[in-house]
């Protein structure tokens, strides 16, 4: 029931106008106006009583949690669509190329100096582990150089005999770069 903005009493909707008249002071109100105020009322404490329903439903759950059950959900369906992910991460790459690589560049730019630093106390830390990659690149390039020699020099057609002896040196040296 509505109430007099004055003072409070109860208002009477008149029938032949549109308008509520308080009993007491004897004053019209527009019925629309009484209306919206009332409304504006009876909505906010529907507000206040849908945010302490959810507050007692819902325990409350850490950014930390939300993210780990997100990325628990989104790897099982990864895992259920595997060869639709890949393919559809194949086609972003394919489509992106130029902007991921430009990505790339700018976050390596951003981050040079703490990759280079991490690099170097690796190095320090790991001499033995170190200088085993770097002879094992040097040994992968000159396999390559030799490869590409020889390919270069004996001009082979597709495939013969003689390619047998040669072919897993071919093929292994893209694979090691």
């Amino acid at each position: 029931m509505p109430k007099c903005p004055n003072c409070s009493y109860k208002l009477v909707l008149l029938s032949s106008r549109p308008k509520y008249k308080c009993a007491l002071c004897s004053k019209l109100f527009p019925k629309k106006e009484i209306e919206d105020k009332e409304f504006k009322i009876w909505n906010k404490k529907q507000r206040e009583l849908d945010k302490e329903k959810l507050k007692q439903k819902k325990p409350k759950i850490s950014k930390e949690e939300k993210l780990k059950i997100n990325r628990e959900y989104q790897t099982k369906k990864r895992l259920e669509n595997i060869s639709k992910y890949n393919k559809e991460k194949r086609e972003y790459y394919k489509n992106n190329i130029a902007h991921l690589n430009e990505k790339r560049r700018e976050n390596y730019a951003r981050k040079s100096r703490v990759i280079l630093n991490s690099q170097k106390t690796w190095k320090l830390k790991n001499k033995d582990d170190f200088k085993l990659k770097r002879r094992l690149s040097e040994l992968r390039l000159r396999q390559k150089q030799l490869t590409q020699l020889f390919v270069k020099n004996k001009q082979y057609k597709l495939y013969t005999n003689e390619f047998e002896d040669f072919l897993p040196t071919l093929l292994l040296s893209d694979l090691l770069i």
